[in-house]
């Protein structure tokens, strides 16, 4: 189960996943970059805020679709990536698919994520 929302008010789209990622990743892709669109309507700019800590690990054939939209966002406006994560795996997995951008951390707790994010 997942949720994306568009937060304007902190220039933020906002992802929540829980337990297994057994969702259709276009579906999940295409809601992604419509809330990224919509927060580009109001600002230059985006982050991207992404809770992890209640997930499974991202599925092998799940990670290339991963790799496409952070690129797709890197090339749309993204300013900053947090991602909340539980396990070591799904840290060292963002790691692996972000390419260790600079751009993209992973935290223990949605504040340590907030914080990083509202720095400028």
């Amino acid at each position: 189960m997942y949720n994306v929302d568009a937060n304007l008010g902190k220039k933020r789209v906002e992802v929540t996943s829980e337990g297994a990622h057994d969702h259709d990743m276009d579906e999940f892709v295409e809601k992604v970059k419509e809330a990224a669109l919509h927060v580009l309507k109001q600002h230059d700019h985006f982050d991207i805020l992404t809770d992890l800590s209640q997930a499974i690990t991202l599925q092998q054939d799940r990670t290339q679709a991963t790799t496409d939209l952070l690129e797709w966002c890197h090339k749309n406006g993204l300013r900053k990536s947090a991602n909340v994560v539980g396990t070591l795996v799904q840290k060292m997995q963002i790691n692996r698919i972000s390419g260790q951008s600079e751009k993209v951390a992973s935290f223990t707790s949605k504040a340590e994520a907030e914080r990083w994010l509202d720095e400028e």
